[in-house]
């Protein structure tokens, strides 16, 4: 019941903000703050509903400790959409852990960010084994994997240099943070710890070809892959 008359909060909220009209504008907002006097709903509460979320499909790392490449990848991508995100995870039946991202924001962005996410994990990690497959062919297991972090970490940070920042308002911003201190109550989320590229032989090459791949991370146009356009990794 509580939802019926949220959604008739919004739909007040959002004639408000649209006319043009201030006498209509002020009839929405009183019409609307009457009924969260009447219901016992705050505008805290009408706002959490304007958040979407959408989850990955997957992520590069299933580990219990998500690497700091990760986390990185993580903040590029909220970045380039005007989004937020946490990591969450499953466990299959096998017992092992599957991890996603959740990305959470307004309209379809989310669902965009996650897809985005997908995408750039996939061209990151396939880089990563093109660079191990060359150029670790005598490392051991240890060596192989550190160099292979560093080559990730080296290509977020060049993929981050290419995005264009979504400009945010202040308006939404505050409502992410909202939602964000809502997940902390509800979820338990917490900040959590992340796995830094251990130092090895060969960790500055492999970082900084990571890092020259990373500059040509691409995206194209369409969740379900309906258009081959280039799609730019944020907007202004």
């Amino acid at each position: 019941m509580k939802d019926k008359y949220i959604a008739k909060i919004k739909k007040l909220l959002r004639l408000a903000r649209g006319t043009s009209s201030p006498e209509e504008a002020a009839n929405a907002i009183a019409k609307a703050q009457a009924y969260m006097r009447q219901h016992g709903i705050s505008e805290n509460d009408a706002e959490l509903f304007d958040i979407q979320e959408a989850a990955s499909a997957g992520a590069p790392s299933d580990a219990s400790t998500p690497p700091r490449y990760m986390h990185i990848l993580c903040d590029l991508v909220c970045k380039a959409f005007g989004v937020e995100c946490y990591i969450s995870g499953e466990y299959r039946a096998s017992g092992s852990l599957k991890r996603h991202v959740r990305f959470y924001g307004s309209d379809s962005r989310p669902e965009i960010a996650a897809y985005a996410f997908d995408v750039l994990s996939r061209q990151m990690m396939a880089e990563r084994k093109k660079y191990q497959d060359k150029h670790c062919k005598r490392c051991g297991p240890s060596t192989r994997v550190a160099r292979g972090d560093q080559f990730c970490e080296g290509w977020v940070f060049g993929a981050r240099d290419v995005i264009a920042v979504y400009d945010v308002s202040p308006e939404e911003k505050s409502r992410l943070e909202l939602y964000r201190k809502n997940l902390h109550s509800t979820k338990g989320l917490r900040d959590g710890d992340m796995r830094t590229a251990k130092a090895c032989r060969g960790a500055e090459f492999a970082a900084t070809a990571g890092f020259i791949a990373g500059k040509n991370a691409r995206l194209h146009q369409g969740v379900n892959g309906q258009s081959n356009r280039p799609l730019a990794l944020g907007r202004v």
